[in-house]
């Protein structure tokens, strides 16, 4: 009556049949999952199970700020971790590069004084006195190469310790360096009254390819080790060769080859407890408190040849001793076989042919009296310089045959003054003999002033305290490479 059409729209009837199954199945779904007890839900059920479902999206949005946040947390801890310990790394970094520098520092001005007392000593020691006089003056120079190991032995602990202590890889006489390092501590054992002996298997190569400054080295520790704790008998050093993994024997073994050889130091000394045994080859350590107060040293000795031996060499270094019976230390060590030499031409020590023209260019008044007085007493002909310029001038004006040229010196430093001379030009003067042999002198032992000197030109270089055999055999190893064609390496000894 009010005009409006009373016809239902055909849509609305399947909509609502829809919606009522859609209804059903939801009932049922919730029903299974027990989310209602009654088949058809109060308005207080549907209002419950609201509540439940917003809880359970709260508790999930709250998890998931959590776990956000706790990413967030752990995230800044481990940049905050990482910069403290880039900040720990630095500074530890700083702290070695300082110690090394002090290290560095500290040898240097410890060694020039050294150089006085014990070039001096050497040499008053060859002049007439009486015997009170010889006794004080040997006591002297004894109790200074003392102290000499001893920072030697701090220097290459620190080394090792910062993992700068490298070994070279050269070609030398085995034999000849046995016979030399015997040689260096016969007086020592023969003041003791003791027989220091030697006996290389005739298997032994005559070269062979490793570093035989450290090899020296170790030798010297173990040798020295056994005349201090020896009274009566003496000591025997004894080398022999070892069958290696590939069943080589000496005769069948060619350039390069690997070949084990065993070194042993037997003495007719105390001996040690097996105790001291399994600790003796730790830093610092001495058998017994008597043992520093009756004999002395560091105990870094022994610690220093099991790093050499075991860590640099890749080999193995031991003790057999029973108390009051002696000790017998050995290490066994694969090492290259070398140039095929004759035993006679791997060993034999020529002496100078020649009376050499030698220029000493060093500022230290006492090293220069010291360094010309042995050199005069090999009977060569010297000059002396205080500084690189003068040096470079003594070499314009005259010829010579050789050079020792201290690395550290005021006006002008060794390694300006060598770069100088084997450019051949200084200014607009040159000189007539670039390639003149030139042996550094320095008293500081680090890495990088040795590859400093090599890259300056440089062909050897003695670290002071100066002793008069080391100073022989760098003029010798320098004349020999002249005369012979250079190969463009160089070796250095150190006393």
């Amino acid at each position: 009556g009010c005009g409006m059409s009373s016809e239902r729209d055909p849509v609305e009837p399947a909509k609502a049949e829809g919606e009522a199954e859609l209804h059903s199945l939801l009932l049922r779904q919730m029903g299974r999952l027990g989310l209602f007890s009654d088949a058809v839900p109060s308005l207080t059920a549907w209002q419950n199970l609201l509540a439940r479902v917003s809880r359970a999206y709260t508790q999930a949005d709250e998890g998931r700020y959590l776990m956000e946040h706790s990413q967030s947390l752990v995230s800044a801890e481990m940049v905050a971790l990482n910069k403290a310990l880039r900040v720990a790394c630095d500074k530890a970094e700083q702290m070695a590069r300082v110690k090394s520098e002090f290290l560095a520092d500290m040898s240097h001005e410890i060694r020039t004084p050294m150089n006085a007392i014990i070039g001096m000593s050497q040499l008053a020691l060859k002049t007439s006195m009486d015997k009170g006089q010889s006794y004080y003056l040997d006591n002297i120079h004894q109790a200074a190469q003392h102290l000499l190991r001893i920072i030697n032995d701090i220097q290459d602990f620190s080394k090792i310790e910062a993992g700068k202590l490298k070994l070279e890889r050269i070609d030398f006489a085995i034999v000849q360096l046995l016979e030399e390092t015997v040689l260096m501590l016969q007086e020592r054992a023969q003041q003791k009254g003791l027989e220091l002996t030697l006996a290389v298997d005739p298997g032994v190569p005559a070269h062979i390819v490793g570093d035989p400054t450290r090899l020296r080295q170790v030798l010297i520790n173990l040798i020295g080790n056994a005349i201090k704790f020896t009274e009566t008998g003496g000591v025997r050093v004894t080398v022999n060769v070892l069958q290696d993994p590939a069943g080589l024997t000496t005769s069948q073994a060619k350039l390069g080859d690997l070949l084990k050889l065993r070194f042993a130091v037997t003495d007719t000394g105390i001996g040690l407890k097996e105790s001291a045994q399994r600790n003796l080859f730790q830093k610092f350590y001495q058998a017994d408190a008597s043992t520093s107060r009756e004999f002395g040293g560091t105990g870094l000795g022994l610690s220093i040849c099991k790093q050499i031996v075991e860590q640099l060499m890749g080999g193995t270094i031991g003790v057999t001793s029973l108390p009051g019976q002696g000790s017998v230390f050995f290490f066994e060590v694969s090492l290259p076989v070398g140039q095929k030499l004759s035993v006679e031409d791997a060993y034999v020590v020529r002496p100078h042919a020649q009376q050499l023209r030698v220029l000493v260019a060093e500022d230290g008044q006492t090293n220069q009296i010291v360094i010309e007085s042995f050199l005069k007493q090999m009977g060569h002909h010297v000059t002396l310089a205080e500084n690189g310029e003068l040096a470079l001038y003594e070499l314009l004006s005259q010829p010579f045959d050789l050079i020792l040229m201290d690395g550290r010196m005021p006006v002008m430093d060794g390694s300006t003054a060598t770069q100088f001379i084997r450019s051949g030009r200084w200014g607009e003067l040159t000189f007539n003999d670039p390639h003149i042999p030139i042996v550094a002198l320095t008293a500081n032992t680090s890495q990088s002033d040795r590859l400093g000197f090599l890259a300056a030109g440089m062909d050897d270089f003695l670290t002071k305290p100066i002793d008069e055999v080391a100073l022989h055999k760098a003029l010798q190893r320098v004349i020999d490479q002249r005369r012979c064609k250079r190969l463009g390496g160089f070796a250095w000894f150190a006393p």
